[in-house]
């Protein structure tokens, strides 16, 4: 595999990430006492929280049933394994021998009647 460049994920770059804490107003930056506790709350009851969001997600994925897959049909490919088409071409041989077969015992079979009978002429 050659090297392959990869595409990034984030669309900003370090330095704008850094520079908009920069540009951040002091303001901002300093939060009250009543917003870092609600935050604190927030966070301890979705933490707390947790175990029981992960079974309802397990459950959700255990019940979940797949779409049927359907068959790609792919334009101009009717390609078979080689022993899928080596199994046919045995099978439309063992046929063509049973017909063959089958035609000579009767071919047979009709020559010994006409030697005693000789309804052939």
């Amino acid at each position: 595999m050659a090297n392959k460049r990869i595409n990034r994920r984030r669309t900003e770059s370090t330095q704008d990430l850094l520079s908009f804490e920069k540009k951040a107003s002091p303001a901002r930056r300093t939060r009250k006492p009543q917003e870092v506790a609600s935050e604190i709350e927030r966070l301890e009851c979705f933490i707390a929280a947790a175990p029981r969001i992960a079974r309802q997600q397990k459950l959700a994925r255990l019940n979940y049933v797949p779409p049927i897959e359907r068959e790609v049909v792919r334009a101009g490919t009717n390609r078979m394994p080689l022993h899928k088409e080596r199994a046919i071409n045995l099978e439309k041989a063992m046929l063509i021998g049973k017909i063959g077969l089958t035609l000579t015992l009767i071919g047979a079979a009709l020559g010994w009647l006409n030697q005693a009978w000789h309804f052939l002429r």
